[in-house]
């Protein structure tokens, strides 16, 4: 096939030859005809039929060349070297672990078809394949697989050299389409929620899930039957005069019971075990696991295989050497790990050897048909598994090792390829992966401890992490610590005494410890030489590993090295802390752990092979043979039952390397994530949907979380940080970049590719450096969402390795770029309950704007309230402190705008009392003032015109309909005027009535100085304000029911008023005006007084109103003098100035609610008399000082 754009234009194309091409998927093509071209390969030229198509052809080339011409012409492909050769009968190379086309000659008839058997050729490891191939050219096609490490060479094959058969159509074939099983699609979906796919693009994620949905029962999900291959068995071989080994059940609590008889029943149901009778019997233990979700103990069931294991005769099958596999590793753009589901589980064990597997129950006799772990020849069987599974592909589309697989690639498309193949063996051989553990189309991955990435193969990091990033010694316990390491490889390190000279100098007594320069200089030196060549050396297989281990009460280390113990070379170093469960264990608990889990650790190196473990804690050389040591021990001790080691003791003296790596393991990095831990039952916290849509949750509170000012480096060891960090670990400015200088070992968390919202975290001694992933790149602004999801996983961390105090920077830490306040909420709801303290910290040199945020949140907001200043110091003190906070607390609440406007004040300006001038006549002043509204009587009446002589006291009150102007002056004139002449001035309050125009032209023209006092300030006219309430009293004495028939008496209370002794001069208001007493009833019944003339009584009327009016007048002043000096004890006076700013008391406020201040208004003018007049928006107002106040700014 061609396309019509290849074609030259003198090309004839026969258009009457048109065909339909149909494809696997039913499409149907139209040609446009067909052309004959000639075809040149060497030196042939081979005439050729093409059909022509359209240019939209969907190939990406500009033809296809069919099989026929290729079998015609006896050219074979050659995929691997992706190239066309043509058999020429010459000898054919077949590479290694690779499968090829090959042609085989035949003499049988053209079209006839035969069946080529599967077989052995030229030895055991070179097969046919089964195939069903045509003769086309007197040849038919087979497929040969070279399963060695060799390259090998065939010679040219013949029909007769083969095993096949020719095939005889017995019925008619109808082509059929081809239907695919249904996909699965709710399995596709739960294989999707647990494969980890977050790093993939969507066209990467596409060529993954178009590989799962053809291969979906490939993985087990939760809930599957555990399949079993047929392709190998287990075989248990122990000498043939063996006597079976029955070991007698070990003692176990009463409460164990129960969980072997459950885990028994899943066994049996899951067909890895069955009812035996067989007289082999292994004896069983239960080992504690973690507690589940509910905090509900957890147990393992296993069996101890130790006495089969002494007995059976040791399988020879080579497990792959880890060198020549990363040989053929690194380059490629793609990487994917596959690991099996319950691998051993998938095995099943000779039906013969099954019953030495026995062990024994309460339920009754039990025997594995599955291979079970602890059996010393499971690795080599596993081994020699995977190899036949993957067969002709291994070393070329795939390695395994063990049940380790890795697929590499070039581009996506080869990957696709490579893993459709290695999921087809999988499958065909029933077996089935585990999802939470394949990693797929990942850039780099850690394999058999190294790090596989596109530039190559490199060391594992973690193999030099503990030393490379060995904290700086603190005393000189840790410099001699770090010298035992250093030390016990001197002999290699040119110059050793020379470049430790600084340190061992701080070893000296008597000598401060101070570390200097020369000492960071010779401590960095020193780690450099540990982790490079000569001293790091790769691994050689051929020859013994040495594993030594070392516990501290913190930590473990280790070292893996090859050579003459003494003069060993470390291949790889590794350390981790232990939690604080770990912390408690017994020291040969703690020395076993070390070995268990270095020989974990460096598995890829150990397994299937012979090494020595080296310890300085003697007990264990004989622990292992110890019958029923305590169950954790034994637990430990059969997960190196697979294992080909032995013990050695090694003095504490000697073992100076793995020691100081332990006492420095407390670096390790580990990773949680939210689903490691179960929340605690005191309380449900909301998801972050609920929690935003519940303005409650929003504002809890919590005394436990407190915001400080400090040094977050300088908090107490018990509080352990909290940092917030993006994904890519950029920690360029600010309190990250410090923490990245001071814990260098930050960088190493990048390469555990910690995902969005977990908390990645290591440990320095007995504190956690903990950080939250709250994005994934430097450059993001971390959400809410992610911030809450990190808190919530961090309060579930804190739970689980009891953490109870914790310090967080305030800036700079991810935590300030979205809304601070809303972050601190979310760390109040999310700790609420959980009793750990929390200090967010700033630093102590806060800025002035950072202060005066924080006076403002507890002052100014509505959970601030406008507290009082001592209120607000109290309160901000519970979270921060900084020098001079009293003061700045007091200068910001003092200015508050909404404090001086509603609050009452306890120190109202009050001014000292002037004393007014005292008349020395009857109304030369009188004071007038207006009384209402009243309740409006049977007359009209419900305002009263009062009005009182500055000197006599005698008061005048007429009662008035209204207080309008006209009315006012009116009853003034006619009341007043015309009974008692003109006075010289009359003082009014500034109501309306009294300013009026009306008013004001009526005093003018009776010649009348009207003067006015302060608004709201009744002390100017406190004498007539006092009549008020006497008139008032008197009234509501003899008013009726309905208060309508007041006004009648008004003239009764006049009387009674002036006819009484005034307390300010001590005689009536009557005989200072007219110079006799007022006769009132109770006197009508005394005798008579001496009865005058005219004129006699007009000269003795005179002197008695002279020495009445100066003895009224004495009284008056002294009565003035001792008020003032009891109201000046309580004043408060404020220094005003033209300019300044004011507030003034709003005496007119409507409702409570209403602020108690105005203003602030600008001061114009200093009046007499206290009064000071301001600007209320255009217009002037005068008032008095006591009814403003400064306002601060």
């Amino acid at each position: 096939m061609i396309k019509l754009s290849s074609l030259l234009d003198e090309v004839f194309v026969d258009e009457t030859q048109i065909y339909q091409l149909k494809g696997i998927n039913e499409y149907l093509v139209h040609t446009i005809g067909s052309v004959t071209l000639d075809v040149q390969f060497g030196t042939k030229v081979e005439p050729t039929n093409f059909q022509v198509v359209r240019d939209d052809f969907p190939v990406p080339h500009e033809g296809i060349l069919g099989k026929p011409f290729l079998v015609n012409n006896g050219l074979i492909i050659d995929y691997q070297a992706s190239k066309i050769t043509q058999s020429n009968e010459e000898p054919i190379q077949v590479a290694p672990r690779t499968e090829t086309i090959i042609a085989i000659s035949t003499t049988a008839a053209e079209g006839s078809t035969f069946v080529i058997h599967s077989q052995t050729i030229g030895g055991e490891n070179i097969r046919l394949g089964n195939v069903l191939s045509t003769v086309k050219q007197r040849q038919l096609l087979a497929v040969v697989v070279n399963c060695t490490e060799n390259p090998i060479t065939l010679q040219p094959l013949q029909l007769k050299d083969v095993s096949c058969s020719e095939y005889q159509e017995s019925t008619t074939l109808v082509a059929t389409h081809f239907q695919r099983e249904p996909v699965d699609t709710n399995r596709l979906k739960r294989i999707k929620e647990t494969l980890q796919t977050e790093h993939l693009n969507p066209e990467e994620c596409n060529s993954l899930w178009k590989i799962c949905r053809e291969f979906t029962n490939i993985f087990h999900l939760s809930g599957d039957t555990l399949t079993s291959t047929t392709t190998i068995h287990h075989e248990i071989r122990t000498p043939e005069n063996a006597t079976p080994i029955n070991v007698r059940p070990y003692r176990l609590p009463y409460a164990h019971r129960q969980e072997i008889i459950k885990q028994t029943e899943e066994l049996e149901e899951n067909k890895i075990i069955q009812p035996s009778d067989s007289p082999w019997n292994a004896p069983l233990i239960v080992v504690p696991k973690k507690p589940d979700a509910q905090g509900k103990p957890q147990y393992r069931v296993c069996v101890d295989f130790r006495r089969l294991n002494q007995i059976t005769v040791g399988d020879a099958f080579p497990i792959p050497r880890i060198d020549e596999i990363l040989d053929q590793l690194g380059r490629s753009r793609y990487y994917s790990t596959l690991d099996l589901a319950s691998g051993y589980h998938q095995v099943p064990i000779r039906e013969e050897d099954r019953q030495k597997t026995a062990f024994s129950t309460d339920k009754g006799h039990y025997e594995f048909i599955q291979m079970p772990f602890g059996l010393s020849g499971a690795p080599s069987t596993f081994q020699r598994l995977m190899n036949s599974v993957l067969i002709g592909i291994n070393g070329v589309k795939a390695f395994v090792y063990l049940d380790d697989i890795i697929i590499y690639a070039t581009d996506l498309r080869d990957h696709e390829s490579k893993l459709r193949e290695v999921f087809s063996r999988l499958d065909k051989h029933n077996l089935r992966l585990q999802t939470s553990k394949c990693q797929f189309l990942r850039r780099e991955v850690i394999y058999l401890g190294h790090l596989i990435t596109d530039k190559g193969v490199e060391p594992d990091p973690e193999k030099i992490r503990c030393v490379k990033e060995h904290p700086t010694p603190r005393n000189v316990v840790e410099v001699k610590q770090f010298l035992g390491l250093s030390g016990y490889y001197r002999r290699f390190i040119k110059d050793y005494s020379q470049i430790s000279k600084p340190l061992t100098s701080l070893l000296k007594k008597n000598v401060p410890f101070e570390w200097t320069i020369e000492a960071q200089i010779a401590f960095d030196t020193l780690k450099e030489k540990l982790i490079n060549a000569p001293i790091l050396q790769y691994p050689n297989f051929e020859k013994e590993f040495i594993l030594t281990t070392d516990a501290s009460q913190f930590a473990i280390g280790s070292i893996l090295s090859q050579g003459i113990p003494g003069q060993d070379l470390p291949i790889a170093y590794a350390s981790r802390t232990l939690n604080k469960a770990e912390q408690a264990y017994s020291t040969t608990e703690k020395e076993l752990l070390s070995i268990v889990w270095a020989v974990k650790h460096f598995r890829p190196y150990l397994l299937g092979r012979e090494f020595k473990i080296f310890t300085d804690h003697q007990p264990l050389t004989w622990l292992f043979n110890v019958k029923d040591p305590g169950s954790r021990l034994m637990r430990w001790r059969l997960k190196l039952a697979e294992y080909n080691y032995e013990v050695v003791y090694k003095p504490g003296v000697t073992n100076t390397n793995a020691d100081a790596l332990s006492r420095i393991g407390d670096v390790k990095i580990i990773r949680t994530r939210s689903q490691t831990s179960q929340e605690d039952k005191s309380i449900t916290l909301k998801s972050f949907e609920e929690y935003m849509e519940d303005p409650a949750s929003q504002n809890v509170k919590n005394s436990n979380v407190h915001e400080v000012f400090g040094d977050i480096f300088e908090t107490p060891e018990e509080f352990h940080l909290v940092h917030c960090v993006s994904g890519d670990f950029k920690l360029s400015r600010g309190i990250a970049l410090e923490f990245r200088r001071r814990y260098g070992h930050i960088e190493k968390l990048k390469q555990q590719h910690p995902k969005k919202t977990e908390v990645a975290y290591f440990k320095l001694g007995s504190r956690y450096i903990l950080n939250l992933v709250t994005k994934e790149t430097f450059w993001q602004k971390p959400t809410l969402r992610d911030i809450y999801e990190s808190l919530l996983n961090l309060r579930r961390f804190c739970r689980e390795v009891e953490i109870k105090k914790l310090a967080m920077p305030r800036t700079g830490c991810g935590l300030d770029q979205p809304d601070e306040s809303a972050v601190l909420q979310m760390i109040k709801y999310i700790f609420q309950n959980s009793g750990i303290l929390i200090q967010v910290i700033s630093q102590q040199n806060a800025s002035e704007l950072d202060k005066h945020a924080i006076i403002h949140e507890h002052h100014v907001t509505v959970l601030g309230g406008h507290r009082g200043i001592q209120q607000t110091i109290k309160r901000i003190q519970c979270q921060y402190d900084w020098e001079g906070l009293k003061q700045d607390v007091t200068e910001f609440i003092n200015k508050c705008t909404s404090c001086q406007v509603n609050k009452i004040s306890n120190r109202n300006t009050k001014q000292p009392m002037i004393i007014s001038t005292t008349a020395s006549e009857p109304f030369e002043k009188v004071f007038i003032d207006v009384v209402g509204p009243l309740p409006r009587t049977l007359d009209g009446n419900a305002y009263i015109l009062t009005m009182q002589c500055d000197l006599t006291k005698f008061s005048i009150a007429t009662p008035m309909a209204n207080k309008e102007s006209n009315t006012v002056a009116y009853h003034f004139v006619t009341s007043f005027v015309c009974i008692h002449g003109m006075p010289q001035s009359l003082v009014s309050d500034q109501g309306t009535e009294f300013l009026s125009r009306v008013f004001t032209e009526t005093c003018k023209l009776i010649g009348i100085k009207h003067s006015t006092t302060s608004p709201y300030h009744p002390q100017a006219n406190g004498a007539l304000e006092r009549s008020h309430r006497t008139l008032g009293e008197y009234l509501r004495h003899y008013v009726d029911g309905n208060q309508q028939n007041w006004d009648s008496y008004v003239p009764y209370a006049m009387f009674v008023y002036n006819s009484s002794v005034h307390s300010s001069t001590g005689k009536q208001p009557y005989e200072l005006l007219y110079g006799k007493t007022l006769l009132v009833p109770n006197s009508l019944t005394k005798a008579p007084e001496a009865r005058y003339n005219y004129d006699d009584y007009q000269t003795e009327l005179k002197q008695k109103l002279r020495e009445s009016h100066q003895i009224a007048r004495e009284r008056l002043i002294q009565k003035k003098q001792k008020t003032k000096f009891d109201y000046d004890q309580t004043t408060h006076s404020v220094d005003i100035h033209v300019g300044d700013r004011v507030l003034l008391q709003d005496k007119a406020r409507k409702g409570k609610l209403s602020a108690k201040w105005l203003g602030p208004y600008e001061v114009l003018e200093l009046n007499c008399n206290d009064n000071v007049t301001i600007l209320k928006g255009k217009k002037k107002a005068k008032v008095h000082k006591n009814l403003v106040k400064p306002f601060l700014e």
